[in-house]
């Protein structure tokens, strides 16, 4: 309010002041042109071109606001469109998940001429051809989703991943994700796709960037199913089973079950041999043990100082006296291994160590105890 009534006084003061100065001397103008002549007080005309100026500012800037105008109803009925088609694609996306695929396609197609993100639109369309069956149709709207927007090339990569997976097409499920970037949902149907394919390499190849995306205990258990199965393979050859092996994670290579059904596999007595020689330094495994003793000549003499050397930290063991006396016995030291036979039963081990000692027995013709030891192991 102070502000107004000064605004009012200074207006007063410059009104006064102009009163006066036109009392004092009102002045003129004369204005000529190609013959005419036109004759105003100075103040008159001053008023007139200020008049004149408003009159034009205001014709401008009225101007101005029209366009304006033009434009927000323009923008006005583009948002309109917009919304218009947001509310379609999401209707559409509703039904596509209520299993309404005809009219989640209808709504979805709708909605794609405005929507900001057409590519939805055309996925979804996708999904609800390919649920209805309709694979020409499937691949018209892929094709679609790809001209929109170049940088939709991964979301349609993954869509036809998961189509194929759907119908159980795992090559083309692969096929698809062959050129896309991988992250944890492009792995996740990879690994599904090789399972079923029982690509086991592929597989493999694959585990230390599924470590990466999710380290957790099914990667695991995902890796030792990979390499058993791999070890299991009928035709591998060594250099394929010591790469299979050797190409595992550490913990893998650290797993009783996994180190065994190597050693079992592999040809190679010396591989074997130190495989099971450096395991059980980690890590006191029983199978393992017994596994040391049942290995061939070649490496008998090496086998019998390292586990004679085990019997100091270990003198209790069932396993080690059983793997010893195998050990002795492939020496031809009978003596010995009978004695560590019969030690090995009394420490628990009925079944490995009591068949052992029986065969030992009979080939002795103590046909009684044999069959007495041999009756142990059966019933163990």
């Amino acid at each position: 309010m102070k502000r107004s009534l000064l605004t009012l006084l200074m207006v007063a003061i410059v009104a006064g002041w102009v009163g006066t100065l036109i009392a004092r001397d009102a002045g003129y103008v004369l204005i000529s042109y190609n013959g005419a002549t036109l004759q105003t007080g100075l103040w008159v005309m001053l008023a007139i071109v200020v008049v004149t100026g408003l009159l034009i500012y205001s014709l401008l800037k009225f101007a101005i606001g029209l366009r304006g105008a033009s434009g927000r109803f323009k923008n006005w009925g583009s948002e309109r469109r917009r919304i218009k088609a947001a509310q379609l694609t999401t209707r559409g996306l509703i039904y596509l998940q209520e299993g309404e695929f005809e009219r989640a396609e209808k709504f979805l197609i709708s909605g794609a001429t405005n929507h900001e993100s057409p590519v939805i639109n055309y996925i979804g369309a996708a999904k609800a051809a390919e649920a209805r069956g309709d694979s020409e149709q499937r691949e018209a709207y892929l094709r679609q989703a790809l001209a929109t927007e170049d940088s939709a090339k991964q979301a349609v990569a993954i869509a036809s991943a998961e189509m194929a997976m759907g119908r159980d097409d795992w090559q083309s499920c692969i096929k698809h994700l062959r050129e896309v970037k991988d992250n944890l949902s492009t792995l996740i149907l990879k690994r599904e796709a090789f399972l079923h394919l029982e690509d086991w390499q592929a597989l493999q190849k694959l585990i230390p960037q599924l470590r990466i995306q999710r380290n957790e205990a099914s990667v695991d258990q995902l890796e030792k199913q990979v390499v058993l199965k791999l070890i299991e393979k009928v035709d591998a050859s060594d250099e394929e089973l010591s790469a299979s092996f050797k190409n595992s994670s550490e913990s893998i290579r650290q797993d009783e079950t996994v180190i065994l059904e190597f050693c079992r596999a592999i040809s190679n007595e010396k591989e074997a041999e130190t495989t099971l020689r450096k395991a059980l330094k980690n890590s006191w495994s029983d199978k393992m043990v017994e596994a040391y003793g049942s290995l061939g000549d070649e490496t008998l003499k090496q086998r019998l100082k390292t586990a004679e050397g085990w019997l100091k930290n270990h003198e209790d063991s069932a396993s080690l006296q059983l793997c010893l006396g195998r050990l002795y016995e492939a020496s031809g030291e009978r003596e010995k291994a009978k004695q560590l036979y019969e030690s090995s039963v009394e420490g628990g081990n009925l079944t490995g160590a009591s068949h052992a000692l029986a065969n030992l027995l009979a080939f002795d013709g103590d046909f009684e105890k044999s069959n007495e030891y041999l009756r142990l192991a059966l019933e163990k």
